[in-house]
């Protein structure tokens, strides 16, 4: 796959393009360009997907509303690697880019920049601000000369809706496992290790604290977490993971600590990718320090167990 952030780059050959943020790049992204690569082939056109950056309700909201990725910039392009598609061009979304109306994007971008010739829309995907219902893409797109599809939405056994909001809802309540399942795998969060209080050491169970790569990353519910951590990309450790404020210590900041289960190397000032498994348990406020080490000895045992 090659990624392209200036648009004018793209080569020129035809192109079959699909359309989105795909933040998450989930199972049913992942379904829609199985299809658009499959179509692209059938067609003899090079597959292609636009998505944009920064994510467009952070532009569009000036500020005010605080948005939960699922992937990183970083995550989502290494995302798309792994479904094959040829292209993946990122576009700067901004202001003067959310007033052009669906005709000018379609030709404006995807006839003239990108040589389009076939579009796969989403099933519930919008685009231009002239708010022409999606029933009308069709015909629009034909003008131009340009073949359209739409795909369906991806349903997990029991009928159960894949889709980025799903996967937000389930991580708010802390469930990593059903947001794993929509995504297709573990929830991950990445960021450099910094050292902490150095608390956990006098607990006998040394922690490595983490700061997320980007603040605008959607980290999981308070809590205790069984996760696998791997750091400056070598091979993934077991770990105990707490998110939270650490009340039990005072704490008011919400911090992500992790305890790596049978290992004693230093890792401060690298990167760390933490794999959310499974949650363990809530954030708790215990009455002393021996309390909390005691429960630590526990949840090291469950997340043995869970992993």
């Amino acid at each position: 796959m090659q990624t392209i952030h200036d648009i004018s780059r793209y080569p020129g050959c035809p192109s079959a393009v699909c359309v989105g943020v795909f933040d998450g790049v989930h199972l049913g992204h992942q379904s829609l360009i199985g299809k658009l690569i499959g179509d692209a082939t059938a067609r003899g056109l090079a597959s292609v997907v636009v998505t944009f950056e920064p994510h467009p309700r952070i532009v569009l909201s000036k500020g005010n509303d605080r948005v939960g990725l699922l992937t990183t910039p970083h995550e989502r392009e290494e995302a798309f690697a792994q479904t094959g598609v040829d292209y993946l061009i990122v576009v700067p979304f901004t202001r003067e880019f959310s007033d052009l109306t669906a005709l000018d994007f379609l030709k404006d971008f995807l006839v003239e920049k990108l040589n389009a010739k076939y579009l796969l829309l989403g099933y519930n995907h919008h685009f231009g601000s002239d708010d022409i219902p999606p029933s009308q893409y069709p015909e629009l797109a034909a003008s131009l000369g340009i073949e359209t599809a739409t795909g369906e939405a991806f349903l997990l056994p029991g009928n159960v809706k894949v889709s980025s909001t799903e996967v937000r809802n389930a991580l708010a309540d802390g469930d990593v496992r059903v947001a794993s399942a929509l995504l297709g795998r573990d929830y991950s969060v990445e960021g450099d290790v910094v050292h902490g209080d150095a608390i956990g050491r006098k607990l006998g169970f040394r922690t490595a604290n983490i700061v997320p790569a980007s603040q605008n990353k959607l980290i999981p519910a308070d809590g205790v977490y069984a996760c696998r951590v791997s750091f400056d990309g070598n091979a993934p450790l077991d770990a105990v993971v707490n998110v939270g404020t650490r009340p039990t210590l005072g704490g008011d900041d919400r911090r992500i600590e992790a305890h790596v289960l049978d290992f004693l190397g230093d890792v401060y000032g690298g990167h760390a990718t933490i794999h959310f498994v499974a949650r363990l348990r809530g954030e708790k406020k215990f009455d002393n320090l021996e309390e909390l080490s005691r429960q630590i000895a526990v949840d090291v045992e469950a997340a043995k167990e869970a992993l």
